[in-house]
């Protein structure tokens, strides 16, 4: 799954020091230029006999404006928010499912459930630390990387199962 494309404008140094503990980055490849043959192409580097060197990989920052919930705590005071600060408001989710056939079968019901996003407007805000700079209103919940699957998925299922709260797919 990824995240939603970080806000403009805000640089990952304007994070307030306590929410870079949640914002871990995440290390995405660079892929390499190098022709089949090992040999470097124009722009890239090479070793000391002219061979493709290994390309260090480019660590991209989150997007800042994602409150990530990889821990059970985290999810209870997001379901918290969502039922009560933000409960009048249509929820846009999204989730991402593993282990399925999507030509046999519907993601409804079947396969692994690996993440899920949740937004509630612009003005929404999960994140722990309020800031001019730093909005956190969309929750992306990692079920891949997590403390306790089991623990998460249960915190949010009253949530998802409320049809008092309105919801979008």
């Amino acid at each position: 799954s990824h995240l939603p494309p970080a806000t403009s404008g805000i640089q990952l140094t304007e994070v307030p020091e306590q929410c870079l503990k949640e914002i871990e980055p995440e290390r995405i490849p660079v892929e390499s230029n190098a022709l089949s043959n090992g040999k470097a192409v124009e722009g890239e580097k090479e070793d000391s006999e002219g061979e493709a060197a290994e390309v260090e990989p480019v660590v991209e920052p989150l997007p800042t404006d994602v409150y990530i919930v990889s821990k059970k705590a985290q999810a209870q005071r997001v379901v918290a928010l969502l039922t009560n600060a933000y409960k009048d408001r249509c929820h846009a989710c999204d989730t991402e499912v593993a282990d399925i056939d999507v030509k046999a079968a519907s993601p409804i019901g079947h396969g692994k459930l690996i993440s899920f996003s949740i937004f509630c407007g612009k003005d929404a805000h999960f994140g722990v630390l309020r800031n001019k700079k730093l909005n956190q209103n969309k929750v992306w919940v990692d079920l891949l990387d997590c403390d306790d699957r089991d623990g998460i998925l249960n915190t949010f299922r009253p949530y998802f199962e409320s049809p008092d709260t309105k919801k979008v797919w």
